[in-house]
């Protein structure tokens, strides 16, 4: 029954909605109404004419643009604007900082002005006494520029041997070393700080490391003992000054230098120009001047060689480098061996064994060294692959030849 009715159904027409209406007894749809069309100039009627499609636009689009080309242009600004004035800026504070500490400074005693330099103290073998051996590196170039690998200027490390003289629990000082020389004035303020703390009182043992060469020698010939490693590079007793001539070079690209000079020797060792014979006779005394201070500090550091003339007559008068063991047996190491070693003979020479062993250092000022950034053109970024140019015209070195590369003629 179900079937059928189903079959019947569908074999029903359908209605559409007016007939609908009218089978369900419903008021007819009455029909749409029509605006009749206006009537033109003529008395006659013109077809209706067709709305205007007005474009959709994006009421955000000509804001994103302006923005994306605003954003560029702020971020460029910031990116080359900002450094620069913050740089401008955080100089001027850092430059007040420094004047303001220098006032205070200046309104100290006499005798407390050292107390502003505060150190790093670490202790590397604790001890059984109230006594102490103070260790101080010395390492890298010597020089009172700051260079990328230095730990330390040279004026560092005499404001730190300077703040040891004045403690009384430290009986004894070993000179870390591993340097390949340097600045002759650098290696020379050292030196003199060394001789004053032996006259506070404190022994010094230099221990040479990988490296203690001419400057480095400098330094260690002011100390009470030398310990050295037997393959270490040490010796190389000499004063050295250095330039590079150029001028082949400036001639093939087409450079001329113009010099305007009071004098004819205000352009010495010029890279523009060969040298004159009078210029190098000049500089030679300079030279020779040098190597007789060398000597005589030599002299006075090692009972072997009592005068300058038995030091000038040495084999290694020609500035050679020497290793550990033939410095040892020409005198001019006291003993072979390691820092352990250096430790164990400043517990004999201080008279304080058992005593604590502790490193010492300049503590880190980051306003000085923002300060000292200024400075570090030139020969304090010079490449280490090209270590020759590290000597600055007009300057005295001493450091090895072998470290700088340049042919021992």
């Amino acid at each position: 029954m179900s079937e059928k009715q189903s079959g019947n159904s569908q074999e029903k027409p359908s209605l559409d909605a007016s007939e609908y209406r009218q089978a369900a007894g419903l008021t007819p749809e009455p029909p749409p109404m029509v605006s009749p069309p206006p009537a033109s100039s003529s008395g006659g009627n013109r077809p209706p004419v067709p709305p205007l499609i007005q474009p959709i636009v994006c009421p955000y689009a000509r804001r994103r643009s302006f923005g994306c080309i605003g954003f560029a242009v702020i971020l460029l600004l910031l990116l080359i604007v900002l450094p620069f004035v913050g740089t401008i800026v955080f100089s001027m504070i850092a430059g007040f900082f420094a004047q303001g500490m220098e006032s205070i400074w200046k309104t100290l005693p006499e005798e407390s002005m050292v107390n502003k330099i505060e150190m790093n103290r670490r202790v590397m073998t604790p001890g059984k006494s109230d006594k102490e051996i103070a260790v101080v590196n010395i390492k890298g170039v010597i020089s009172n520029s700051r260079r990328s690998g230095n730990s330390s200027t040279a004026d560092d490390i005499c404001q730190v041997l300077e703040m040891l003289a004045k403690r009384p629990s430290v009986s004894a000082i070993v000179l870390n070393m591993d340097t390949p020389g340097g600045e002759l004035v650098a290696s020379d303020d050292i030196y003199e700080q060394v001789l004053a703390c032996r006259e506070a009182g404190k022994k010094v043992i230099t221990r040479i490391h990988g490296m203690g060469a001419s400057g480095g020698y400098y330094i260690a010939a002011g100390s009470d003992w030398i310990v050295s490693h037997r393959m270490a590079l040490t010796g190389s007793i000499g004063v050295i000054m250095a330039s590079i001539n150029i001028q082949d070079l400036a001639g093939k690209v087409g450079i001329r230098p113009v010099v305007i000079k009071s004098g004819g020797m205000k352009d010495m060792m010029s890279s523009m120009r060969e040298m004159t014979e009078e210029e190098r006779k000049y500089l030679q005394s300079h030279i020779d001047s040098a190597f007789t201070e060398f000597a005589t500090i030599v002299g006075k550091g090692r009972s072997q060689y009592g005068d300058i003339e038995a030091v000038k007559a040495a084999e290694f008068a020609d500035g050679r480098v020497l290793t550990g063991q033939r410095a040892y047996e020409l005198g001019l190491v006291d003993e072979l061996g390691g820092l352990q070693v250096a430790v164990k003979k400043a517990e004999e020479l201080g008279d304080c064994e058992g005593a604590t062993v502790a490193i010492y250092s300049k503590k880190f000022d980051f306003f000085t060294y923002l300060l000292e950034m200024r400075a570090r053109g030139g020969v304090a970024d010079v490449v280490r692959s090209q270590p020759a140019l590290l000597l600055e015209p007009g300057r005295l070195y001493l450091l090895s030849p072998s470290f700088l590369g340049l042919s021992e003629e």
